[in-house]
């Protein structure tokens, strides 16, 4: 997770919420694939990560990984943010995109 601060105020945060990808691209810069896992984190941890940073008044978020789509609880954790009035910018390869990754509420 990393946070910036802009005058006394932090206004954006990006989640790497997963290790876990579909590609096994020797480039990735996080070495992320297949045998990637979510981390330890639960999504009772990134949820309360998610009421803090409304709390702070963070303005913007970003979801990376890996590939953010394929946690296990990504459209939860999206909506999330998005319900805390967040602009919310997803880090994706698109390589498996649905209906319902392009309009999730």
């Amino acid at each position: 997770m990393a946070l910036h601060a802009e005058a006394d105020h932090l206004r954006f945060v990006s989640l790497e919420i997963t290790g876990r990808c579909q590609l096994s691209c020797e480039h990735c810069y996080a070495s992320s694939g297949p045998r990637g896992d979510d981390g330890t984190m639960t999504t009772a941890d990134w949820l309360g990560v998610i009421k803090q940073m409304a709390d702070l008044g963070v303005e913007r978020a970003q979801l990376i990984g890996g590939e953010p789509t394929v946690h296990r609880d990504f459209p939860l954790l999206l909506n999330a943010l998005l319900d805390s009035r967040m602009e919310v910018e997803v880090y994706s390869n698109m390589y498996r995109l649905g209906p319902a990754h392009w309009n999730p509420l």
